[in-house]
């Protein structure tokens, strides 16, 4: 059974800000990520701000490509299949991907308009409705978001 965590961000949240650290604290515990994206270019804007968010450590990852090898511990893309070998995700995506649940870990944030956080309670059932492990983590904004 996967274990998805929800993280409930405040309304004006940078949602990939937040997404980079969830990320590096993930990898730091040993963790083989995968971050899912709506496009490549989404994929690559995630692949840019891994590369700038701080100053003073590195994350290493890589965009996936079409052909889907790549080899890093962190591995950014928007397939309909995911890589080998990966534990977790960080969903990026207004869906729950049709192989969310080959992972043991998925995370994913609540945060922007109504739109959106309706978007994400339709998740949250879906995950629900395959008997995952939820756990939900509201961030409020006094807490550290670096």
């Amino acid at each position: 059974m996967s274990r998805v965590d929800f993280y409930v961000l405040p309304e004006n949240t940078n949602t990939d800000r937040f997404a980079c650290i969830m990320i590096g604290k993930a990898w730091s515990k040993g963790n083989q990520i995968y971050v899912h994206t709506t496009s490549m270019a989404e994929a690559a804007q995630i692949d840019d701000l891994l590369w700038i968010f701080r100053d003073i450590s590195f994350i290493p990852h890589a965009v996936m490509e079409e052909d889907g090898q790549v080899e890093s511990p962190i591995v950014i893309g928007c397939q309909d299949t995911s890589p080998e070998g990966k534990q977790v995700m960080v969903n990026l995506t207004s869906a729950v991907p049709s192989f969310a649940m080959a992972f043991t870990r998925i995370i994913e944030f609540v945060a922007g308009d109504q739109a959106r956080r309706q978007q994400a309670r339709m998740r949250y059932r879906h995950y629900r409705d395959l008997g995952c492990d939820i756990h939900n983590h509201s961030i409020d904004a006094t807490h550290e978001l670096t």
